[in-house]
């Protein structure tokens, strides 16, 4: 976890109703969140930890000491904490890139981070019907996204493919299998974020598989109900942005989770070129190492490297503006003196 020398960056209010028994530490008010370090950057820029969600796991668990178990923080609480945690390292405004959906442009925005964790605040109702049946709405957890994610990668890199080279044959009977592997992923996940159905005349279902089998029995027209009624909290993160082109007034979904980033990033890359997104990775990582390095050598052994790799962005810019001062007032006095 982080060194606490520091005080907390942020306090997020959270509301723990939903978490798992001992998934996270309730004797204080608000969460405390630390910003990133340097030891965070890296593991940031860590492919396979990205994927199989282990980075966001440990920075989690780094940054925000509290939480004792990262794999069951509530889906809804999971993009919450993750908004909170960009402010804390970043600052409250932040560069988003939007591709318009008619011209095709990519336009930068400034996103507010402080509005954006308001909007975060959903109340979709715990409760509804869809004819005889009675839904009490639950969580998936982040354990049940990373599955899901991962499960659903090869049918989108598929339908990626075929959109980027629509030109190029593919194998329909393969593409057919994916897709109904896809909607069986849907199902799965439905039936984590459902905590129970009650029918008419036959009882309540309170069991995952118990929901999962009879979500499997529903039409066509229940199962639209359901997504509008159910899943209208995703809603929470779609943002308006106008294009600076065209002036087109764009409806897209911010994510701040640099795992699902990263994710739609690999989706969006050809294989050809998967290779060298590694290699840039890897550069960056080295990159920090280097300036880690270059930090611990001006400070002549006061700051050790571990301790440089725990700092704040905030410590390290201030580290870095107290460098440049020292550097100035040497040449002002003539002092001879190797800087490299």
């Amino acid at each position: 976890m982080i060194d606490n020398h520091r005080p907390p960056d942020l306090y997020l209010p959270l509301n723990t109703e939903s978490w798992a028994p001992g998934a996270i530490d309730l004797t204080y008010g608000d969460l405390e969140i630390w910003s990133m370090s340097f030891y965070d950057e890296i593991l940031l820029r860590n492919p396979d930890g990205l994927v199989n969600g282990q980075s966001m796991a440990k920075i989690i668990s780094r940054c925000i000491p509290r939480i004792k178990n990262p794999w069951l923080i509530p889906e809804n609480d999971y993009q919450h904490i993750i908004a909170g945690l960009t402010l804390a390292s970043y600052g409250n405004k932040i560069t988003v890139k939007v591709k318009c959906d008619k011209c095709k442009e990519s336009n930068e925005y400034q996103l507010n981070l402080q509005n954006f964790l308001e909007t975060q605040k959903h109340s979709t109702p715990k409760t509804f019907n869809i004819g005889d049946l009675q839904f009490v709405l639950g969580d998936a957890v982040y354990k049940d996204l990373v599955v899901y994610r991962n499960n659903n990668y090869r049918l989108l890199k598929s339908i990626t493919h075929i959109q980027s080279n629509p030109e190029v044959a593919f194998d329909v009977e393969l593409l057919q299998k994916e897709i109904n592997q896809y909607r069986k992923n849907e199902i799965w996940l439905k039936s984590r974020r459902i905590k129970k159905i009650e029918v008419a005349g036959m009882g309540a279902f309170d069991q995952p598989d118990q929901i999962k089998s009879l979500i499997e029995s529903f039409n066509k027209e229940t199962m639209t109900q359901l997504d509008i009624l159910a899943l209208n909290r995703n809603k929470v993160n779609i943002q308006k942005f106008e294009c600076g082109s065209c002036n087109h007034k764009n409806s897209t979904a911010v994510t701040l989770d640099p795992a699902e980033q990263f994710y739609r990033q690999l989706l969006n890359t050809n294989d050809d070129n998967i290779e060298k997104l590694f290699e840039s990775m890897e550069n960056e990582v080295k990159e920090i190492r280097k300036e880690v390095a270059r930090l611990v050598w001006f400070m002549r052994g006061s700051v050790s490297y571990a301790e440089c790799m725990q700092m704040s962005q905030s410590e390290r810019n201030s580290l870095g503006d107290q460098i440049k001062d020292n550097i100035e007032t040497m040449k002002k006095n003539k002092f001879q003196v190797n800087l490299i």
